[in-house]
């Protein structure tokens, strides 16, 4: 390992423990209630459906989950090691009296998934900013490049807000980002690993979120295609492009398996009937970029950079392939996001269901920060990092489910939509009045600091503290690498 790579990891650890300090500690959806009672149901009941009803807002309970199994398996390690709680979690067999009620103490007051489970996504986002640099690297960026990348992405756009989330977006794009960087590698090396990589990679993207893995299969494969015309090709050289695709069929084969124990049907994915795409008109194209509530241009700022990195990949040695795969895959799914027919994702902050590509447009990003021309480089990257961290920041401390979750439901050009705007308005205390109050700093150390101690305030503190430390350490080195370069 060497020093921009050392160097590159503990501005990843800088950024974990900030999530860590930041954390909410509860979930905050049904989807995320779902894949975490899903990782209960196969360590404590060896069963994909649930054997205790889930209760939501609808008056029926839940017997199912309709997700991939990618995040509810990384829950399992945290699961067991927690196990004894098990008893506190929050369990109606006959219908509640107030179901709405019951169903956020089910968000809450879950004690497994606050010890156990939150520190999943913390490790995911880490993680993917770790590999956005690496990605950067290895597609032509410089280390100062690579910095800025994970800079954008990790504090600069909605992933600070994931990181303390419950939904499954955040695992795709580490499993996206993954399969990008050991494509490339491969293409340049020739590495076992990489390969290896690449192809758990895209398995475990199906694994998590079906249709955003398919999606990532012709990109990843475009990558390991040789170069040249097809008359030119050798059944060797093809050989990469098969390993992925018997991960990618093994994957489609344990889907379809969990679908008929689930549903009995192994075509059957548990949505509702209305649930589907649309011709996406020109106001969903506006909204997804523009609108207060979930522009794509608001929510990652630093989006403004990645023409101006696509062009440089794109001219780099070898870099057309790279780049074309890694824009047609994010304009795929942007396509896919405007056409869902509830595009702006629900109850979210943010365009959640694009999330899973922020890491590579982070990464053209990065080295789209390198065409600026030297004026403009002294501050065009700290403006857009700072735009995109004051989106994020009241999306970190404030619960959405305080009250802003639901003003931009549907309602995208509401201006109170706009976190800066809207969000603030709905923290009124530091601490809360009771386990659900969602009109509280919306962060597990001061939510417990009246059951545990106030001590426990300190904590987050000791942790950015700790992480300042390190990241001066990392930035200072990459910056200083950057010019020795």
């Amino acid at each position: 390992m060497n020093d921009d790579t050392r160097a590159q990891l503990r501005l990843a650890c800088a950024f974990g423990l900030v999530y860590l300090a930041l954390m909410s500690g509860h979930m905050y959806s049904m989807d995320g209630l779902f894949m975490f009672r899903q990782a209960q149901a196969l360590v404590f009941d060896g069963s994909l459906r649930f054997q205790h009803p889930v209760w939501t807002w609808r008056s029926d309970p839940s017997w199912n989950s309709m997700y991939g199994i990618g995040l509810s398996l990384l829950y399992v390690p945290g699961m067991l090691a927690t196990a004894g709680m098990r008893a506190r979690i929050p369990i109606a067999v006959d219908r509640p009296p107030d179901v709405f009620e019951f169903y956020l103490k089910e968000l809450y007051e879950d004690p497994l998934y606050t010890i156990g489970g939150a520190w999943v996504h913390v490790a995911v986002v880490a993680l993917s900013s770790f590999l956005v640099a690496r990605l950067t690297r290895a597609v032509g960026g410089s280390p100062r490049a690579a910095l800025w990348a994970m800079l954008f992405y990790g504090v600069g756009s909605s992933a600070l807000v994931y990181s303390g989330g419950d939904f499954a977006q955040a695992l795709e794009g580490l499993c996206w980002v993954a399969a990008c960087l050991g494509a490339v590698r491969f293409r340049d090396s020739c590495s076992t690993r990489a390969l290896i990589v690449c192809s758990v990679a895209c398995g475990y993207a199906i694994l998590t979120r079906p249709l955003e893995g398919v999606l990532l299969q012709p990109a990843v494969i475009a990558m390991l295609l040789p170069a040249g015309r097809v008359r030119s090709w050798q059944l060797r050289s093809l050989k990469p492009a098969v390993a992925v695709a018997v991960a990618v069929t093994g994957a489609v084969a344990i889907t379809l398996l969990v679908n008929a124990a689930r549903f009995g049907d192994p075509l059957m994915f548990g949505y509702e009937s209305d649930n589907g795409w649309v011709f996406p008109d020109a106001r969903r194209w506006a909204g997804v970029l523009f609108s207060p509530r979930a522009g794509l241009f608001w929510e990652f700022p630093a989006m403004l950079l990645v023409p101006l990195g696509a062009l440089a990949v794109f001219r780099a040695e070898r870099g057309r392939a790279v780049v074309l795969a890694m824009l047609g895959l994010s304009l795929a799914l942007l396509a896919n996001t405007a056409a869902w027919y509830m595009w702006w994702g629900g109850w979210c902050w943010g365009l959640r269901l694009f999330s899973p590509a922020l890491p590579l447009l982070a990464t053209l990003a990065g080295v789209g920060t390198m065409r600026l021309r030297p004026r403009l480089q002294r501050w065009a990257p700290f403006v857009l990092l700072l735009a995109g961290f004051c989106w994020a920041v009241p999306g970190t401390v404030t619960d959405l489910l305080g009250g802003f979750g639901g003003v931009g439901d549907g309602a995208v050009w509401n201006v109170q939509a706009y976190p800066p705007f809207g969000a603030w308005s709905f923290l009124e205390r530091l601490f809360p009045n009771m386990p659900t109050d969602g009109r509280t700093l919306d962060v597990v150390w001061f939510r417990h600091a009246g059951e545990v101690g106030a001590w426990l305030t300190a904590v987050p503190v000791v942790l950015i503290v700790m992480s300042g430390v390190l990241a001066a350490s990392a930035i200072t080195a990459l910056w200083g690498d950057d010019r020795r370069s």
